[in-house]
């Protein structure tokens, strides 16, 4: 297998008010396992957070509604959520397509503007929908992005796009030159397929400070090719993928060679060395990848935002904070992390 193919991104809008109803439908979570922030964005009025996973509210506008938003984190986390209910993918967006069949029903809609009205409003969409294809490193070589680079400025490569950018860079330190890695954008942002190819293993090596060598032990990590639908595209690819039950893995080869025919010169000759990445059936597959709640990120959040609080409280009434430490309640889903912690530790002691 040369390509794993995954969502990495995932927006799910509904037109309703009625956060609980969504979460216990959808998520089929309990709102009251989410945290409530102070904050919010994209003009909601509230954020519920679960783990990476956010949930965005608008309890007055129904046109605003409910937004669910994965980052490619929050994907991982949620794969978690869905394995434990012995549920995937599909069956959350198959979830999503029947609860709208039931806000349709449920609407007040068809007593006011009569029943063709409702017909043309939609009460469920993708708004966004990413999907990575990752290559992974290989000691008998992998694809070269600087290639592709090269096909784009000699002419070589014929894209329904108009236009494609690219950014490559480095940095100076103790131990020499840090390549950046080469990223390729293909369209622009705001289009929908965008697509956005680079290599990923040099991206890793500078987030985390490490060599290259140590992403490709660790990670395994060369190049990740990923492919942003929005809107109308976003959401006709998962309806589709509801009714066909296609291949992800194919479907999303297939957007990439739609949009974008690499030569290898002016003859018509197609690059060998692109297509046998992107035209073999073995060579790709769709997966999940499912990952607990980030803790270290909790650790993080409460250090900034939390720690300095309770410090301030516990010198101000020590009696009061400990009794209200004492009465606190875990949520629910950090107490799955801490019995899962607890069996892993008498497991492996």
């Amino acid at each position: 297998m040369r390509l794993k193919v995954s969502f990495d991104w995932v927006s799910l809008h509904f037109r309703t008010t009625d956060v609980d109803n969504v979460v216990r439908h959808i998520l089929k979570l309990k709102l009251s396992e989410f945290s409530l922030e102070d904050y919010a964005r994209y003009q909601y009025s509230q954020l519920y957070r679960y783990g990476a996973i956010n949930l965005y509210v608008d309890s007055k506008d129904e046109t605003h509604g409910v937004l669910i938003e994965c980052s490619g984190t929050a994907c991982r986390e949620l794969e978690t959520i869905l394995e434990a209910q012995e549920r995937d993918w599909y069956d959350l967006f198959n979830d999503c397509l029947v609860y709208e069949k039931d806000l349709r029903l449920r609407s007040v809609t068809p007593l006011i503007e009569g029943e063709e009205a409702t017909d043309s409003l939609s009460y469920f969409n993708v708004t966004r929908l990413d999907l990575a294809l990752d290559e992974f490193y290989s000691e008998k070589g992998n694809y070269k992005l600087l290639n592709l680079f090269e096909h784009f400025h000699d002419g070589l490569v014929g894209t329904t796009k108009r236009r494609y950018s690219s950014q490559m860079g480095g940095q100076y330190t103790s131990e020499g030159l840090i390549n950046d890695g080469l990223t390729l954008y293909l369209g622009s942002p705001q289009s929908s397929p965008f697509f956005r190819f680079y290599e990923k293993d040099a991206e890793r090596a500078k987030a985390l400070s490490l060599s290259l060598d140590s992403v490709h032990d660790l990670y395994g990590y060369k190049n990740r090719y990923e492919i942003v639908l929005r809107g109308d595209k976003a959401h006709k690819f998962i309806q589709g993928y509801v009714s066909e039950y296609f291949d992800v893995a194919k479907r999303a080869v297939d957007i990439i060679n739609a949009n974008l025919v690499v030569f290898s010169d002016f003859h018509g000759h197609l690059d060998e060395e692109w297509y046998d990445l992107m035209n073999s059936k073995e060579a790709y597959r769709f997966e999940t990848n499912p990952k607990e709640v980030d803790v270290n990120r909790t650790w993080v959040w409460a250090e900034k935002n939390v720690l300095p609080t309770m410090a301030f409280l516990k010198k101000d009434d020590p009696e009061k904070f400990q009794e209200l430490l004492e009465h606190s309640k875990i949520p629910k889903r950090y107490q799955h992390y801490l019995e899962r912690k607890q069996t892993h530790e008498k497991q492996n002691p």
